[in-house]
């Protein structure tokens, strides 16, 4: 049965929120050289004391030698740099946060249903009507 009706569009809303997070850590590897400078060394000695064989004296990375030679005082002083090739990791912390929000509206026109035997009838009715005012045409104007 077919009747008269309005028939309204339906609108559907949706409405989706996503939250998302998530932590990078990054390492980078650096090499670097350190280097510590010689040490410096004083040696205070009598000349009477000093022998044949050396008087050693060390401080530090610094090493002093002191021998007699004859009329002359030898002095040997080894200052050694230090030096070391270090590696180490820096750290990179990245720590992101997100929020996506989406709405959709999905909006449905719907599609007036005519049953198919009303369909027949109603051309049937367009043809009868045009029918008539053809009749009705020739009447009028053929007399």
């Amino acid at each position: 049965m077919a009747g008269c009706r309005s028939v309204n569009p339906s609108t559907e809303t949706i409405h989706t929120v996503k939250d998302s997070s998530w932590t990078e850590i990054k390492y980078h590897k650096k090499d670097t050289t350190i280097t510590i400078p010689g040490a410096v060394s004083f040696v205070t000695l009598p000349f009477s004391e000093l022998t044949d064989t050396p008087v050693k004296k060390t401080v530090g990375h610094s090493t002093v030698s002191l021998k007699r030679s004859g009329e002359n005082v030898e002095a040997i002083c080894e200052c050694a740099e230090y030096k070391q090739r270090i590696a180490y990791l820096e750290t990179e912390i990245t720590h992101l946060h997100k929020i996506i929000e989406l709405q959709k509206e999905l909006k449905t026109e719907p599609y007036p249903y005519v049953p198919w035997h009303v369909r027949i009838l109603a051309w049937i009715g367009g043809f009868a009507l045009g029918g008539v005012a053809l009749f009705i045409t020739k009447k009028l104007y053929l007399k």
